[in-house]
């Protein structure tokens, strides 16, 4: 998983955390407001996917069968993963009719799952139709929970009642019991429910419940007919007796394993929870700091710097995977940051406070020269730059010892200056402040930033940011509202509003161009957008919350970060394209276990390549497959609409490629090789235990398993050769006669590789 935009502050993101759901207490998902996220090493590392705008489609619940199925109920749709949550489907399941808020869902089956909200869907196909089981209660009223013990043993708990099935839904039985909040059933006939009585265990299926505490719980779990936990208790006798241990409130998952590790989500920001010890302790597991940034700025690929709230600098070494706090030595707001060598830098905001770094920010001088109220800072060369602040632009030509008042308005406020060539200069922001009558302001120096004239402005609010990628062609973007996004191809003399296809974009803050036809912009609630036709177009991304994204700084045209409220801190590092991706299936004869039909795991290398001759390769990537052969892949050079053979290369294995060329159209392409040898190229496979296998033995990868293959084998065999070897065919840690065996028989049949 390769998300557009990946978290790097707070992790594993900034939302507020609505569900969790973990297989083992090294493998699980949460999912925030718009955002999902996996771990598979008890939550050292997360792989965080942005999958919705919350503003839209708030996320709701997570719930995952095994390894690879998975379903995500969401406001107004829902989303299934078949990969582990690495790519995910949406669909509709709504009711014609009926607003479709769907709060809870569980997959049963790897075809069959459950939504609940409005009404009650069922799916026995994987998600493609949904099925309505008619239990629409009323316009106010909400089915909120679902648990199904198995595909046939499950509970609907709602507003007004609770049902429960015994045949997979095709009939459902009233229960008396209200307020449902949780069911846990450890096996066909003891279960426990979390409900406006307290706490309750039935040992008969649910025909009868017994009060066993009167305190409210809002989740449970258990991992034995003994041994279990509500959101804030734990009992090891039956839930017969139940003692507090914590003050946990709102909790909206709670998982244990047998091993008494186990994971708590809480409702809001930073309410991640491990236990290793029963849940006597509990360790945060959210990483960073919430403090809201305004300013960012990047000198390399690997050092930069964010500026905000309280006077808080941040710097990182490392591309933003790690950020170390500076001292400033002051509390007011700083509004802008910049760098003009890896070792000397600015920073400004309120308080009328100037800071100087000249040792890459492990310490910052306030300035005594400069006293403004800051918005602003730019620097065109290490010794030529600029102030932007209320009433002012400051300009210095000696790296600061002194500054100037190049422009003077105390009615005006400059939030953006930039010279984008030796002598042009651009300054926006709004004008009229004491009036609050507010108006654009826009202006323009043709003498190296020595003075300034204002241009009619054609927009009457405030303007955040300008940018221009040449000296004729540049961006303005103005804040208050929906996008405002002003175009001029004239070097400022005539402005065009080009804002009109950017869906979603609110208040847009920051603008950034490499070109005159590629850009982005950023804006609240969490969007970005792109451009790659001078603003014609445009692409939003959402970041999954709803914080303001304020500032972005770009050290290439694929590598940019952008920050905003909360201490969101995220980092591109695919210039934003939408990853083309495919799920791939495939065994390699000599690593195939035909009892089990599970392969040693292993690398390979799959290669994108151009559907006509010469067929160069496009793109590639290198995966470890799984134990059942199943590859998820993210090419981010195919075009869309264009169309690519596949090429596998695995160092022990013939080099395959795919029959038929794939066309990508922005969805999920699926190729699985195992179920017939003609989906490969020449139907270059071997049937082995029903399933269809690369053919194993090109030890010298020459494209023909022969005599020079067998040799080498041969002569690691016989000196007995053990470890990771070349000649290793079998995946088995020794080069002996099963090698021998597979090469021999390839090299009889005179097998070689086949491609177009």
């Amino acid at each position: 998983m390769n998300p557009v935009w990946q978290w790097q502050n707070p992790v594993p993101s900034g939302s507020w955390y609505f569900s969790g759901c973990f297989l083992d207490h090294n493998t699980g998902w949460i999912i925030g407001e718009g955002t999902v996220s996996k771990t598979t090493n008890n939550g050292l590392s997360w792989n965080t996917l942005n999958l919705t705008n919350p503003n839209l489609n708030r996320l709701r619940s997570v719930s995952f069968l095994n390894q690879e199925i998975g379903l995500i109920s969401a406001s107004d749709c829902a989303f299934r993963s078949t990969n582990g949550g690495i790519s995910w489907i949406k669909m509709d399941p709504g009711t014609p009719g009926t607003d479709r808020p769907w709060l809870d869902c569980q997959m049963t089956s790897s075809m069959t799952g459950w939504l609940v909200g409005r009404d009650v869907m069922k799916t026995t196909n994987g998600g493609e139709n949904w099925i309505s089981m008619s239990m629409y209660q009323g316009e106010d009223m909400l089915w909120r929970f679902v648990f199904f013990m198995n595909s046939m043993n499950g509970w609907i708990s709602g507003d007004s009642y609770c049902v429960r099935t015994t045949d997979g839904g095709d009939s459902w039985i009233s229960n008396e019991r209200t307020g449902i909040s949780d069911i846990f059933f450890v096996n066909e006939y003891t279960g426990w429910m979390a409900c406006s009585d307290g706490i309750c265990k039935t040992t008969n299926s649910g025909d009868n419940w017994v009060i066993q505490t009167s305190d409210g719980a809002s989740r449970l779990n258990f991992i034995n007919e003994n041994t279990g936990w509500t959101s804030n208790m734990k009992t090891t006798n039956g839930g017969d007796n139940w003692f507090v241990q914590s003050d946990a409130t709102e909790i909206t998952s709670i998982f244990f394993d047998s091993t008494l590790n186990g994971w708590r989500t809480g409702f809001g920001a930073n309410r991640l929870y491990r236990s290793s010890d029963g849940g006597d302790n509990w360790i945060n597991m959210n990483s960073g700091f919430r403090n809201g940034l305004n300013s960012c700025c990047f000198v390399s690929e690997t050092s930069g710097w964010v500026a905000g709230e309280s006077g808080i600098i941040y710097a990182t070494s490392n591309g933003g995977t790690n950020w170390n706090l500076q001292p400033s030595g002051i509390n007011s707001t700083l509004r802008s940051i910049f760098f003009t060598s890896p070792t000397d830098g600015w920073a400004g905001g309120t308080g009328n406070d100037l800071l100087k770094t000249t040792n890459a920010g492990s310490t910052w001088e306030l300035q005594p020269n400069v006293s403004e109220d800051i918005y602003s800072i730019y620097f065109q060369t290490h010794s030529i730059g600029f102030i932007g602040a209320q009433g002012k632009i400051l300009r210095t030509t000696n790296a600061g010892i002194n500054w100037n008042i190049v422009y003077s308005n105390e009615d005006a406020r400059v939030t953006s200056v930039l010279l984008n060539s030796s002598n042009t200069g651009w300054a926006v922001g709004r004008i009229n402040v004491s009036t609050f009558e507010i108006n654009g302001l826009i202006l323009r120096s043709t003498d190296e930033g020595q003075s300034w004239s204002q241009i009619n402005s054609p927009v009457a609010t405030s303007i955040s940011a300008v940018h221009f990628p040449s000296p004729s062609t540049g961006y303005i973007v103005a804040n208050f509202g929906p996008a405002s996004i002003l175009k001029t191809t004239n070097a400022g003399d005539l402005w065009e509003v080009i804002s009109y296809n950017v869906f979603m974009l609110i208040d847009p803050s920051s603008v950034h161009f490499f070109n005159n036809n590629t850009g982005w912009v950023s804006g609240n609630y969490g969007t970005v957008a792109k451009t790659t036709d001078g603003g014609f177009n445009w692409q939003t991304f959402f970041i999954g919350t709803d914080d303001y994204l304020k500032s972005m700084s770009f050290y290439n045209e694929m590598t940019g970060w952008v920050v905003g409220s909360e201490g969101t801190i995220l980092k591109t590092t695919n210039a934003g394209i939408e990853p083309l991706r495919v799920d791939l299936k495939f065994f390699i004869e000599g690593l195939y276990r035909a009892g089990s039909s599970q392969v040693v795991q292993d690398t390979v290398k799959v290669f994108l390549r151009e559907g006509s001759t010469p067929f160069n390769k496009i793109d590639s990537a290198i995966t470890v497959f799984n134990v059942n052969g199943n590859y998820s892949l993210e090419f981010f050079r195919a075009q869309q609409g264009g169309q690519y053979y596949l090429s596998i290369e695995h160092k022990k294995t013939l080099e395959t490629w795919s029959a038929s060329r794939l066309e990508f159209n922005n969805s999920l392409q699926t190729i699985d090789f195992t179920i017939n040898g003609a989906v490969a190229y020449g139907a270059n496979q071997i049937l082995v235990d029903n399933k269809y296998c690369f053919y194993s033995g090109d030890v010298n990868s020459d494209g023909i398993i022969d005599g020079s293959d067998l040799m080498l084998v041969d002569n690691d065999a016989f000196e007995s050769r053990s470890g990771y070897l070349q000649t290793d065919v079998t995946g088995d840690n020794f080069t002996d006669a099963s090698d021998i065996a597979i090469v021999d028989n390839n090299s009889l049949a005179n097998v070689i590789m086949r491609r177009p």
